[in-house]
């Protein structure tokens, strides 16, 4: 469905709940994407990093979350400006849980 919309789907794998790898790929994701899809890493745990990860190093803003849904509570939609876009293009991460 994405591709007869002119969409290109990238899977940019997965990674490890590890701080590093995260960023490097989200920075990834951010560069090559308008919208990044991720699933796992953003409920409660203490390895759940993705929302930290958006808010601190990308300075994200949610626009919601914690949705009245079961299964998928903790799903939340951020926004990412890109600065190093001449237009300074918004980019949409949504964060489903795993």
């Amino acid at each position: 469905m994405l591709p007869m919309n002119t969409c290109q789907p990238i899977d940019l794998g997965i990674v490890s709940d590890d701080e590093s790898l995260l960023q490097n790929r989200l920075q990834t994701a951010l560069q090559k994407c308008d919208v990044i899809v991720t699933t796992g890493g953003v409920s409660m745990g203490a390895k759940d990093l993705i929302e930290e990860m958006l808010l601190q190093h990308f300075d994200a803003k949610c626009c919601f979350g914690r949705l009245n849904m079961k299964p998928g509570k903790p799903t939340k939609l951020f926004t990412v400006q890109d600065a190093t876009h001449p237009r300074n293009d918004t980019k949409l991460v949504l964060t489903l849980p795993g």
